[in-house]
């Protein structure tokens, strides 16, 4: 086993659950722990994880795929509670995991595990949320996904581009997101899962 995957079990073994996750943001909300500025974003991403727990449902063609699927594996998140992608994408992952009980979500944070997000960087960035598929016998990296769906980082590309302000892509974003229901998140990460199990 190399150095690697070493690492990953060890950061499994260190991850927190979802409801560990939600609690802490909880904890940051109520202490008013965050920057002024970055509380609103724990205060929004919190009631936007609250209403996707309540509100996905998966069609029984995917959760038929997500049942079929054979090797246990552990989906480590790379996160943080102020990141809105991943108030986005973590509901829909727990939400596959939910669907077959070999899957398990495990979440660990990114400005406490730089080594982790060091390998795991986007053109150099540290984004997140990043999403690593991680075999729970081995400890082997399997896939990795993120840190959006592919719909998202065009709407990224095209702030990038200049074709709106920061203001307007949050808005384009959001509306994406709603719009999407989860579906294109559990598309791209199941064609990774499925890949697996050839």
């Amino acid at each position: 086993m190399n150095t690697i995957e070493t690492n990953l079990l060890k950061y499994i073994d260190n991850a927190v659950s979802y409801q560990q996750y939600l609690s802490d943001i909880q904890e940051i909300i109520s202490a008013k722990s965050a920057p002024e500025d970055m509380q609103e974003y724990y205060q929004l991403n919190l009631q936007r994880m609250n209403r996707l727990d309540k509100t996905l449902i998966l069609n029984e063609n995917l959760e038929n795929r997500i049942q079929n699927l054979t090797n246990p594996i552990s989906f480590l998140i790379i996160s943080e509670g102020w990141c809105s992608d991943a108030a986005q994408i973590i509901p829909v992952v727990v939400k596959i995991a939910e669907a077959n009980p070999i899957l398990d979500v495990k979440i660990v944070y990114r400005d406490q595990n730089e080594e982790l997000m060091n390998q795991y960087l986007t053109n150099d960035s540290k984004s997140i949320p990043i999403v690593i598929g991680v075999d729970k016998n081995t400890g082997e990296e399997k896939f990795v996904w993120g840190p959006r769906p592919a719909f998202c980082t065009q709407i990224l590309r095209q702030y990038k581009a200049g074709d709106f302000t920061f203001d307007e892509f949050k808005v384009n974003l959001q509306k994406a997101y709603n719009k999407d229901k989860g579906n294109a998140i559990i598309e791209e990460l199941l064609t990774k899962l499925e890949i697996d199990e050839d």
